[in-house]
C-alpha cells in the first residue's frame, strides 16, 4: 500500500456505496466515501483520523479491493504535461464521461476521472470497457450494451 499514491474507488467500492452489498462498518464506509481520485492515501488517512483507526480502515479498503491506486502520486498528477500523441481526443473523453455520469450519477466520478487521465487510446478503451462492466452491474446489461455500442462507434469514428 502506497500512501503517496492517489486512490480511486473500484467497481466493488462503487457497488458498496450504491447498495451496501458488502455491509462495511459505517466508519470504514465513511472513509470509502471520501476516496475521490484526487487525494493521496496519506491525506485520506489524516483527514479521517477522527473516525478512529483510519490507517487500518484504509488498509482494509485496499486489501479487500474497494479502492485502488490511480497510478499517480500527487506530485506526478500536479506535473502532468501535454497529452501523449496517442492520447484520446478531448471530445471523445468528454462525451464518454458524460455518458457515464448520466448513467451512474456521482458514483461514476472515479470512472470518469480514469477516462480523463488516460494517456493513450488503448488505456482509454480499457477504462471505457471497465465502465461498461460497472454500468451493466448498476443499471443492467441492456444499458451496458447500449453504452458500449455508442463508445465503440465513437472510438471508430
Amino acid at each position: 500500500m502506497d500512501l503517496q499514491a492517489i486512490y480511486v474507488k473500484t467497481a466493488k467500492g462503487q457497488e458498496e456505496l450504491a447498495t451496501r452489498a458488502y455491509k462495511l462498518p459505517s466508519r470504514v464506509r465513511n472513509l470509502l466515501v471520501m476516496v475521490d481520485g484526487m487525494a493521496t492515501g496519506e491525506h485520506l488517512v489524516e483527514t479521517t483520523a477522527i473516525l478512529g483507526n483510519s490507517a487500518a480502515f484504509f488498509s482494509l479498503l485496499v486489501e479487500e479491493g474497494f479502492i485502488e491506486t490511480l497510478g499517480l502520486t500527487s506530485t506526478q498528477a500536479a506535473g502532468k504535461s501535454a497529452p501523449a500523441p496517442n492520447a484520446p481526443n478531448k471530445e471523445l473523453v468528454h462525451f464518454v464521461s458524460h455518458l457515464v455520469t448520466d448513467l451512474l450519477g456521482p458514483t461514476g466520478d472515479s470512472l470518469t476521472l480514469r477516462l480523463e487521465k488516460a494517456g493513450s487510446l488503448e488505456e482509454f478503451a480499457k477504462h471505457a470497457e471497465h465502465c461498461r462492466e460497472v454500468v451493466e452491474n448498476a443499471v443492467g446489461k441492456k444499458k451496458g450494451d447500449q453504452f458500449w455500442a455508442v463508445v465503440v462507434e465513437k472510438l471508430s469514428a
